[in-house]
Parts: structure tokens; C-alpha cells; sequence
């Protein structure tokens, strides 16, 4: 994979930052107001099974669920 860096002026930076905080908002608001509590549990719940394969720790599980 190809990778490479970039410089942000501080004004991008804040633009960045704010755009960041109101899709936040957007969709917290957008959570509370369509899912039910059970719902957002899952969510919750597959963020971190995302989060975990991104960390890439290279300790794989198998298919049935074991280690």
C-alpha cells in the first residue's frame, strides 16, 4: 500500500476538526432518535470487533470461534 504524509495549515486543520464534530453530532443525534437501545448495544458492540480488526494484533481466532 501506497502511503503518503500531509501538512494541514492550521486553518485546514480547523475546518477539519469542525467538520469532524458536527458529523459526530449528526449521527449520535441520528442514533438516538431511530435505533432502540438493543440496537445501539450491537453497534456498539460491532465497533469494537471493527476496532479490533484494525489493530491488527496478527492473533487470529479460527472460523468456530476458538483461539
Amino acid at each position: 500500500m501506497l502511503r503518503r504524509s500531509i501538512a494541514l495549515t492550521e486553518e485546514g486543520a480547523d475546518v477539519l476538526m469542525r467538520y469532524a464534530q458536527e458529523s459526530d453530532a449528526w449521527l449520535a443525534q441520528r442514533m438516538a432518535c431511530e435505533l432502540t437501545p438493543t440496537e445501539r448495544g450491537l453497534l456498539r458492540l460491532a465497533a469494537g470487533l471493527l476496532d479490533r480488526l484494525v489493530s491488527g494484533d496478527g492473533e487470529g481466532r479460527e472460523a468456530d470461534g476458538s483461539s
